[in-house]
């Protein structure tokens, strides 16, 4: 499957496995086509209007995404430290309905605009100077 295919296939999957989500940012060697890679794990940042509100529905649509201590310390608590440290909350090796492997952050539109803006935080903005696809 050539890489444009993947993208758009993979964009149609995650629209309709997740909560709605206002960016989707691919990064790492498994989004960019550096070599034929396959199989390996692709690497997401969800960019969302409200940090709440998103894990608060994908707890509902994903429980299995989140591990056993964040389900239940549920969306209030998830929310208060995704807001907190890196601003970004990490959900590891989830497999989509098609068996493809992700990885994917979750960070608010005002954390991500801030850290482009001010640097505040470098972790948002160190994966943004690697080769990234906007899904």
């Amino acid at each position: 499957m050539k890489f444009n295919e993947k993208i758009n296939k993979l964009s149609k999957l995650l629209i309709k496995q997740f909560p709605p989500i206002k960016q989707i940012i691919a990064y790492g060697s498994a989004a960019i086509p550096q070599k034929e890679n396959t199989g390996n794990m692709i690497d997401l940042l969800f960019i969302v209007k409200d940090i709440k509100s998103f894990h608060k529905e994908n707890l509902k649509i994903n429980k299995y995404h989140y591990s056993f201590l964040s389900r239940m310390l549920g969306a209030n608590l998830i929310s208060y430290f995704n807001d907190k440290g890196t601003f970004v909350y990490y959900n590891p090796s989830v497999k989509l309905d098609d068996d493809t492997l992700i990885k994917y952050g979750v960070i608010s539109e005002n954390k991500a605009i801030l850290n482009i803006k001010t640097w505040n935080n470098l972790f948002f903005c160190g994966r943004m100077h690697k080769p990234v696809k906007i899904v």
